[in-house]
């Protein structure tokens, strides 16, 4: 089950460039990474409550008749990168990498300027991270009952 229908996604991407891995994948291959992408969205507290408590995934809300094109749009986003080899888990774990070295060539990353936001939310586009983040409860303060 994921976001969006997969005729919708194709449709996507074709008038989008640099669609190579999306379009060169299977129909199994593209619904196992929308079936995982939708996961990856799933994983966060949104703002309202799911319209029916039974539902498998966490849209629509409270308040909406369908799943935000946003949603269904970074859906795709992410699917897109699932298949060209994008690994949220390994993008998180590489945050904390400074210095590479592989067969003599060597790549230093300042990650200090730049906090790569969407990767430590394990959401492998940025642009698709952008799509969710208006949808999430924003926690502002919390209190503390001593009991």
């Amino acid at each position: 089950m994921f976001y969006g229908t997969l005729i919708a996604a194709n449709e996507f991407f074709a008038g989008r460039l640099h669609n190579y891995d999306w379009s060169n994948s299977s129909t199994d291959e593209k619904t196992r990474a929308l079936n995982e992408a939708s996961e990856l969205i799933d994983m966060f507290d949104y703002i309202n409550q799911k319209v029916d408590p039974l539902q498998d995934l966490e849209f629509p809300r409270t308040g909406q008749i369908t799943v935000p094109k946003e949603i269904q749009r970074a859906c795709w986003l992410i699917a897109q990168d699932l298949i060209g080899g994008r690994d949220p888990a390994a993008d998180l774990e590489n945050l904390a990498l400074k210095t590479e070295v592989f067969a003599g060539l060597r790549a230093e990353y300042n990650r200090d300027r730049d906090p790569q936001e969407h990767l430590s939310h394990m959401i492998p586009n940025p642009q698709a991270w952008n799509l969710i983040k208006p949808w999430l409860r924003v926690v502002k303060s919390f209190s503390w009952n001593s009991l």
